[in-house]
């Protein structure tokens, strides 16, 4: 499958940091040093959804699953284009 071997190969050409918005702050100190910032919660938004980038800043822009025309991947498509313009195409 296309979309795992991508995935695969962004996880294994680099040692990526976490996005500081999306760390888990348990502890002050962890919260001080911004872990967590400006997080949303996505099902606390219209439609449960945000244009929110979890990846980290070496692969935001990447594309792992490009749905097709074909059978219910097209109304996954029509869906991922309507969210996210300019990311799918």
């Amino acid at each position: 499958c296309q979309a795992i071997a991508a995935a695969k190969n962004a996880a294994l050409s680099g040692d990526y940091e976490i996005p500081m918005h999306i760390r888990n702050a348990p502890t002050g100190l962890m919260k001080k040093m911004g872990y967590g910032k400006d997080y949303r919660y996505p099902h606390n938004y219209e439609g449960n959804f945000i244009a929110e980038n979890y990846l980290p800043e070496e692969i935001k822009d990447s594309v792992f699953y490009n749905p097709t025309e074909n059978g219910s991947e097209k109304a996954i498509r029509e869906k991922l284009l309507k969210l996210w313009p300019g990311r799918y195409r």
